[in-house]
């Protein structure tokens, strides 16, 4: 017999079960192409284990290991993939857990990247165009690195950004909407089609190289 219906899963939960609750996690999270397995569920214990009086999240090293099924290098790899990615920070605490602390996922580059790459798919597929080529050549090269190292937040009202932006044109032009330009440009040149894009700031693409490698 299978399953018909979403609720359905809540349903056949066994009566007996342990763990008998439920974690809500941002789609944003799931589908994010730039967070790996491990980190899309060491994110969700960390969420399900938070203590919304501490502000923080503090389960041990060892349930971390068993719930992750992993050992200490991978566990700890994936910890500061997650910290490096900016979704945690962490607080040693001595003779105690590690504490943490989860952050506004809109201050996030790779959420931020991820979810514009979605809708610009969205709006790609409403034209019939495939760019899923395009996307992919993009996500590992050097400009998408340069995109996620000098990411603006976008905040509830742009407005606020203005006196930043003018301050720092080099980083106008590394917002989620310089992104959706350049996937833009790059869809035009390869497909022949302009794939229409929500953005505000219209400037021209900036570059410079980095040695790092891409956490994907």
């Amino acid at each position: 017999m299978n399953i018909n219906k979403k609720e359905e899963v809540i349903r056949s939960i066994p009566f007996n079960t342990t763990n008998k609750g439920f974690t809500q996690v941002a789609d944003c999270i799931t589908m994010c192409y730039d967070l790996t397995t491990d980190e899309k569920t060491l994110y969700t214990f960390i969420l399900k284990n938070f203590n919304d009086n501490n502000g923080y999240s503090y389960p041990s090293w060892e349930y971390i290991k068993f719930v992750l099924n992993r050992g200490d290098g991978k566990t700890n790899e994936t910890l500061k993939g997650l910290q490096e990615k900016g979704l945690i920070s962490r607080r040693k605490v001595p003779g105690k857990n590690n504490r943490y602390y989860l952050k506004p996922l809109n201050e996030v580059p790779c959420i931020a990247l991820s979810e514009a790459t979605f809708q610009f798919i969205k709006n790609a597929n409403q034209l019939d165009l495939n760019v899923w080529n395009i996307i992919k050549e993009v996500i590992r090269s050097e400009k998408y690195r340069h995109f996620k190292e000098n990411f603006i937040p976008q905040k509830r009202d742009k407005a606020e950004n203005i006196p930043l932006l003018k301050a720092n044109e080099e980083n106008v032009r590394c917002t989620t909407d310089e992104y959706l330009l350049y996937l833009q440009e790059l869809t035009k040149v390869n497909l022949g089609e302009v794939v229409p894009v929500p953005v505000q700031v219209q400037s021209k693409a900036c570059f410079h190289t980095s040695g790092r490698k891409l956490p994907f």
